[in-house]
């Protein structure tokens, strides 16, 4: 299993990986990413703007609309941040035009007549960007919720500014986590290796929190302690902005930000913990879901476990210094320490990537992807997220034996 996929990463590594992804996503993505999203609001509008806040913030709103706004209809990926990821990285030049549209309309205007909405925010994987989950944006859209995206200027890979302008990783703040030759490669796989070993030992929570904080104490790990700290308070800015927005401006009165919900994927879903684990937030925070963030115990670092209903989503293979692991479980002690509902599920023959859009892309499957049938697992990562929402975010019953029924694909169990 995932036998292309290991030849690749061990070769080239991650930063490597993205030059290898990039034209076949861009060259793929017009043929055979089509997914629609399934709720009531059929007409959907996108907006980005930027936070006057200390660190610019950019953000992309995805949300039920009226009318067709600009009529553009927003790409996939735009043209320029494709090109930007071009400028940063040597890959060939691709074909852009070829790119697919989104269901979503540019500025479209906000369909009022069903506001307020409870509100999601997402927070995308280490070296990605806001759009990297756009089918999840559009399905959660569709069927009544208003859902931001954050995108974090510097550390995310590509940042498109609302005047069109591009921004890439800063170098001096986020250090490469590639390694920059063979020596390096050989010792981060040996570290990794003998962290697995721990890990699978791992009888009890107390061995499986110590096996997290030896790999979080990793010389390849610790860099990532800076923009995870950084990812969480811009989360806490963009809450408190919120408040501002929903009293003026294009969502005025259209956000329910006593129904407010957060995941994330990787990285994200590592700064979803963080989040959901403090207990006061500027608006009120009442579930949270993990898409495959193994949570990191950097030294001095307390536990954390969070203070609201918590979903944690697992592949079975996952990229981690030179080596492609199966890491789920490794936050199954906060699952054990909550007191607050979960759920918890494995995608059996899943990799990492298959909890972005890149899920639907078919040609990756088995490469990039897991052996899973990609669309199959995404429109069931589509329906196991709308499901969490809706039960703590709209208040609506869930029948959990249908769900759990919905998908053979999948390991679901609850625990109230």
């Amino acid at each position: 299993m995932y036998t292309i996929l290991r030849r690749h990463i061990i070769q080239i590594g991650l930063k490597h990986l993205l030059i290898l992804l990039l034209p076949i996503l861009t060259s793929c993505l017009s043929t055979s990413f089509d997914i629609s999203p399934s709720g009531t609001h059929e007409q959907l509008g996108t907006r980005r703007f930027q936070l006057d806040d200390p660190r610019g913030l950019v953000v992309q709103a995805w949300y039920p609309a009226t009318g067709v706004g600009t009529n553009r209809l927003d790409p996939i990926i735009e043209k320029n941040q494709a090109e930007a990821y071009v400028r940063f990285l040597p890959v060939i030049e691709q074909r852009f035009e070829e790119r697919l549209k989104s269901n979503s309309y540019v500025d479209a205007p906000l369909n009022v007549s069903g506001a307020p909405y409870p509100v999601i925010i997402f927070d995308h994987g280490y070296g990605a960007f806001e759009k990297q989950n756009v089918s999840q944006m559009e399905e959660l859209a569709s069927n009544g919720y208003i859902v931001f995206s954050i995108n974090h200027p510097g550390e995310s890979y590509v940042t498109l500014y609302p005047d069109g302008s591009i921004g890439g990783v800063d170098s001096y703040r986020y250090p490469s986590m590639t390694a920059d030759n063979r020596k390096e490669r050989k010792k981060r796989e040996d570290l990794t290796r003998e962290f697995f070993q721990v890990f699978q030992a791992a009888e009890n929570d107390n061995e499986l929190i110590a096996s997290m904080r030896m790999f979080s104490q990793f010389d390849y790990i610790t860099p990532l302690e800076r923009p995870i700290a950084e990812r969480t308070q811009d989360i806490l800015n963009f809450m408190s902005a919120l408040v501002r927005m929903n009293d003026s401006g294009f969502f005025k009165d259209g956000l329910d930000l006593d129904n407010v919900g957060m995941y994330g994927h990787s990285m994200g879903g590592n700064v979803s913990n963080n989040v959901g684990g403090m207990g006061d937030w500027p608006v009120s925070l009442k579930a949270i879901a993990n898409l495959d963030g193994p949570q990191l115990l950097f030294p001095g670092q307390p536990l954390i476990v969070p203070q609201v209903p918590f979903l944690m989503a697992y592949s079975e293979a996952a990229y981690t210094g030179g080596e492609i692991l199966d890491l789920s479980g490794c936050n199954d002690w906060i699952l054990n320490m909550s007191d607050k509902e979960t759920w918890r599920v494995v995608f059996h023959d899943s990799a990492h990537a298959n909890f972005s859009d890149l899920t639907y892309v078919k040609i990756l499957e088995g490469n990039t992807t897991g052996d899973i049938d990609g669309r199959e697992m995404g429109i069931a990562l589509e329906r196991l997220l709308l499901a969490w929402f809706d039960r703590h975010l709209k208040g609506r019953e869930v029948d959990l034996v249908k769900l759990k029924d919905f998908y053979s694909g999948w390991e679901l169990t609850f625990k109230k």
